[in-house]
Order: structure tokens, then C-alpha cells, then sequence
């Protein structure tokens, strides 16, 4: 009982330490995700920058966009890695409410086999019983019926003994 109340307790505990860290990495993913229009908004402006001699790009300006596209780049691939961590901890929960559900289930099949005994014991406790019983009632009644065979065969003596006696 007292295992019962710790295992919800615990998680209870989990799952309320788990939402507020799920809201953390969505809220993490949403700002890497603004940060990176923000980068691709940058990386638009300095695409339409054309300092150059009669408006054309210079080499500045193209090593400009170059180094936006590497910003976006580096942030494409923090979002990629926030991405793998939030599936990791999902496959990690989904885990431990499997073992969860697994061991539940295997307690629940030891409580069902303890109980199956324990009924097969019982009847087998109920069947001795009448037998038990129903030798007491042929053994009580083959001897009340031999006691009343001596009781008429000792009254029908009797009778022959009187009848005997009353003709002499």
C-alpha cells in the first residue's frame, strides 16, 4: 500500500516536472524559430545591398550575405538539434509509461494467478468438506438404521418372549 501511494507520488512528480520543461522547449523551439526569421530577413536585406559601382553586388556585399547564410545556417541546425531532443525525451516518456504500464500489467497477472489459487484451493477446500459431510450423513444413517433394525429385532424377540409365555 504504502509502495502504491509512493508510485503515485512519484509520478505525479514526474509528469508535473515534465510539462513545465515541455512548455520550456516549445517556448526554446518558438525563439529559435523567430531568431531564425530574423536572420532570413537580414540575410533578404543584405541580398537586395548593392553598393557596388553603377548598383551592382560587390565582393563585400556577397561575403555580407554569405556570412547571413551561415548564421541561418548554425541556427538551422540548433533547431534541428532542439528537434532531436524534444523526440528523445518523448521516446524516453513513452518508455517509461510502457515499464509503467509493464509492470502494472505484470502485477495485475500475479494478482489474477495468486487469485486463481487461492479460488482452486477453496473449492477444493468446499469438495473435501462435503465429503466430508456426506460420509457423516451415510455413516449416521446406516447406523441409525442398523440401531432401529436391533431396536424392531429386540421388540419383535420380545413379542415372541410375551407371546410364548402367555400361551404356556
Amino acid at each position: 500500500m504504502h509502495l502504491q501511494q509512493l508510485t503515485r507520488t512519484g509520478l505525479l512528480l514526474l509528469f508535473a516536472l515534465a510539462l513545465p520543461l515541455q512548455t520550456m522547449a516549445q517556448a526554446k523551439l518558438e525563439k529559435l524559430l523567430e531568431d531564425r526569421a530574423a536572420l532570413h530577413q537580414a540575410w533578404k536585406a543584405s541580398e537586395a545591398n548593392k553598393s557596388g559601382i553603377f548598383g551592382n553586388r560587390t565582393k563585400k556585399d556577397m561575403q555580407e550575405t554569405n556570412a547571413w547564410l551561415e548564421r541561418i545556417l548554425q541556427k538551422d541546425n540548433l533547431i534541428i538539434q532542439e528537434l532531436e531532443l524534444q523526440q528523445q525525451i518523448v521516446a524516453s516518456e513513452m518508455t517509461y509509461e510502457k515499464n509503467d504500464y509493464k509492470f502494472v500489467m505484470q502485477r495485475l497477472e500475479r494478482e489474477n494467478r495468486q487469485l486463481k489459487e487461492r479460488l482452486a484451493q477453496a473449492e477444493d477446500a468446499l469438495l473435501e468438506q462435503k465429503k466430508t459431510t456426506s460420509s457423516v450423513w451415510k455413516w449416521l444413517t446406516w447406523t441409525s438404521l442398523f440401531l432401529l433394525a436391533l431396536l424392531m429385532g429386540n421388540y419383535w424377540r420380545m413379542r415372541q418372549r410375551v407371546s410364548a409365555s402367555d400361551a404356556r
